[in-house]
């Protein structure tokens, strides 16, 4: 089978999840408490295929500085993947640059100019020779040339995204992207970034509008006897990261389906019920942020704190407490 064949049932999968995806989250009313989600799961993903893995709560409870205990090194190191993509959520194709890349990681004070750093793609490729052939060449080229210098990797490997091509499709391009970061490899002690950058580029590129994808959830649900070796052939390496972006998006609409699932019981416990506005408003609240404490769901609903503990055992199975805690408390749904 040649790179073509094996390239073709992947890619459709991923091009039809990710726009399937893309489609539910614009029209989902909870939109951006499921994108925050993605977040900490996109972070906890990438623990786990690092070797540091770390629990979904204490990430949680850590980004609201409501930490049990001290925070380890693994646990700062999550947490720099949740810092990373709330910035490049903010920003756009300047991000997609040498400081863009060094801000992301926290080596640099301050992001890149906006609108600076254009990544217009300006290279065309030869529309006489074999697609697959000359972006397998393009990947190569950057195993040649490998710097031990951050900026200059990353000026590199943006030559990928600058490929200019009818016939090639934005995840193809991404994937060929992937590899070519693996090999780069810029940023040794903040390895997310590679799949952070795709994703934003996969959203600046209009491929994806209504959110930042996860990628590293995608990796992780791929079990690491699929991943081929560094030294295995690039036309392999390709097709996996293919199906990393399928993977990733299936992964991501199926949470979707899940906080759904889980509104709709919150709504049928709460019934018809008179339970003035507290009970909905403290869900809408629940919906928009992924770990909720009694003070902040008090000053929200404008509340006592007692009040609020209360409408949280209202309801029920339906949220989680997180904090192991009698005096701070705080749950997620």
């Amino acid at each position: 089978m040649d790179l073509a064949e094996a390239l073709t049932w992947p890619l459709a999968q991923a091009e039809d999840r990710l726009s399937r995806l893309d489609e539910r989250v614009r029209a989902c009313p909870f939109a951006a408490g499921w994108t925050s989600r993605l977040d900490f799961l996109e972070a906890v993903a990438w623990g786990w295929n690092s070797g540091q893995v770390v629990s979904h709560d204490e990430l949680l409870l850590h980004d609201e500085a409501m930490d049990r205990q001290m925070p380890g090194a693994a646990l700062r190191a999550v947490h720099g993947l949740v810092r990373g993509r709330r910035k490049a959520v903010a920003g756009g194709a300047e991000l997609l640059s040498p400081a863009g890349a060094g801000w992301l990681a926290g080596r640099r004070v301050g992001p890149p100019t906006p609108g600076s750093g254009s990544l217009a793609a300006d290279r065309p490729l030869d529309p006489d020779a074999p697609l697959l052939s000359q972006l397998l060449a393009e990947v190569s080229r950057l195993q040649a040339g490998t710097t031990a210098d951050a900026d200059e990797a990353v000026a590199e490997w943006r030559g990928l995204l600058r490929l200019s091509d009818p016939r090639l499709p934005a995840l193809l391009q991404a994937a060929a992207a992937l590899e070519g970061w693996r090999i780069v490899d810029p940023y040794p002690r903040e390895p997310y970034l590679g799949t952070l950058m795709v994703a934003l580029w996969l959203r600046t590129q209009r491929r994806v509008s209504s959110h930042l994808p996860g990628l590293e959830v995608g990796l992780r649900e791929l079990s690491r006897m699929r991943r081929p070796a560094a030294a295995a052939p690039l036309a392999e390496r390709l097709v996996f990261w293919v199906e990393v972006i399928g993977e990733a998006a299936g992964a991501a609409l199926e949470q979707l389906n899940r906080l759904e699932l889980a509104r709709q019981v919150a709504v049928g416990r709460i019934g018809a019920r008179r339970a003035h506005s507290h009970l909905h408003a403290l869900l809408d609240l629940m919906l928009e942020r992924p770990v909720v404490s009694a003070p902040a769901a008090a000053q929200r609903l404008k509340v006592s704190g007692q009040t609020a503990r209360r409408l949280f055992a209202e309801l029920g199975a339906s949220v989680t407490e997180v904090s192991g805690q009698s005096r701070y408390r705080a749950w997620r749904l």
